[in-house]
């Protein structure tokens, strides 16, 4: 499932140390292949409902009978994953909250007053074709006037340690983006 390099104990000591320094860690080629695959053609497969608040977001949600397949369990909920993920963060990895989204043209996030305040790891993961930063549709973490930017990339794992005084926010995809579309698997825990 997890690329093995990732489950590497040496590697994942590294990988533990970087996020602990930096509060954000990007790891491409997350899964293995066959895993990837199966996700991809499942997602892929699926039909999001829109939802839009004009202040607020405009995504495309899967529903939760998506979030709770085998094949999202089989990945995100498995013990492997949370093995990692614990690895990483140098805790237990308990319940997380999970959806998934896909961002198109004229999708984004927005800052927002009723974004979930306090101290929490978000975690995202993207199914993409290849994507330009020109298009919008960049995910980006802004603390103290310092965004630090993750653009779709394909079979990529981001993790993010998001202080009480962060916000985060997803560029509009404008329409230079055509019918090119992005899928984020996103979770959080506290």
């Amino acid at each position: 499932m997890i690329n093995p390099l990732y489950t590497d104990k040496n590697i994942c000591e590294q990988m533990k140390q970087a996020f602990q320094e930096a509060g954000m860690i990007k790891l491409p080629n997350f899964l293995m292949k066959e895993s990837y695959d199966s996700l991809s053609r499942f997602l892929t497969k699926q039909k999001g409902v829109e939802h839009k608040i004009p202040d607020r977001y405009s995504v495309y949600r899967y529903p939760s009978l998506v979030v709770s397949s085998p094949s999202m369990k089989s990945i995100f909920f498995s013990d492997e994953f949370r093995s990692f993920l614990s690895s990483i963060l140098g805790k237990k990895a308990k319940n997380f909250t999970l959806h998934v989204g896909r961002y198109g043209h004229k999708n984004y996030t927005l800052i927002h007053d009723s974004e979930l305040a306090g101290k929490r790891i978000e975690f995202f993961y993207c199914l993409s074709p290849p994507w330009n930063p020109a298009w919008g549709g960049n995910t980006v973490y802004v603390a103290n006037e310092n965004p630090t930017v993750f653009t779709p990339e394909d079979n990529s794992f981001c993790i993010v340690e998001k202080g009480k005084d962060m916000n985060r926010f997803l560029q509009y995809i404008n329409h230079k983006a055509g019918k090119n579309s992005f899928i984020l698997v996103e979770g959080s825990l506290k």
